[in-house]
């Protein structure tokens, strides 16, 4: 039980795991997670002593809708390339905001340690599906529209024989059972 949280984490990242590519890209999803997360749990910190039972899931559903859409409105005006690459990954958030804060039980350190955990998660699946699937790690690539600058690190014992298998959602997907059998295996 020490790790179930862990699991119900996972479990609700899936999709958003299947969704990274590259470690750009997955550390772009992990800084919008922080953020959004981070705003989500402080403002329902303060409406807890206000609302009440009957329309606490709305009002949760309402508020990650109201905190994905100032960040969809910050991307689309300032970082427009960015949204438009993951449309979808801003909008499964607003339903897996309200669901993760319900089912991990949170008080201020455990929501540190949540947005550290997903950030590790996030970064270390795009950096095994980027160096195992191209041979490459690619930096700066979304965000060379604002930088004018873009590094691609080519690593010659990957990059010889890319498998495009661990590209793929599929590989994702087996990444996500191996951290879950590993998380289990940790919890006997």
């Amino acid at each position: 039980m020490k790790n179930q949280k862990s699991i119900i984490l996972i479990s609700l990242l899936v999709p958003l795991l299947v969704l990274t590519r590259t470690v750009e890209q997955s550390i772009i999803f992990s800084i919008t997670f922080m953020i959004t997360f981070a705003l989500y749990a402080l403002f329902l910190s303060l409406l807890k002593k206000i609302m009440k039972k009957e329309i606490k899931e709305y009002i949760e559903l309402v508020l990650s809708t109201i905190l994905l859409s100032i960040v969809i409105y910050f991307f689309q005006g300032y970082i427009p390339f960015i949204y438009e690459n993951d449309k979808i990954y801003y909008l499964l958030l607003i339903f897996i905001l309200p669901i993760l804060y319900q089912n991990l039980e949170l008080d201020r350190k455990k929501i540190l340690h949540t947005i550290i955990f997903v950030t590790i998660l996030f970064v270390s699946t795009g950096l095994i599906k980027e160096v195992l699937g191209s041979g490459t790690i690619t930096l700066m690539d979304i965000t060379q529209n604002i930088t004018g600058y873009i590094e691609i690190i080519h690593l010659p014992e990957f990059a010889y024989y890319p498998i495009s298998y661990f590209q793929t959602s599929s590989f994702s997907f087996l990444l996500v059972a191996i951290i879950l059998c590993v998380l289990r295996r940790c919890e006997k």
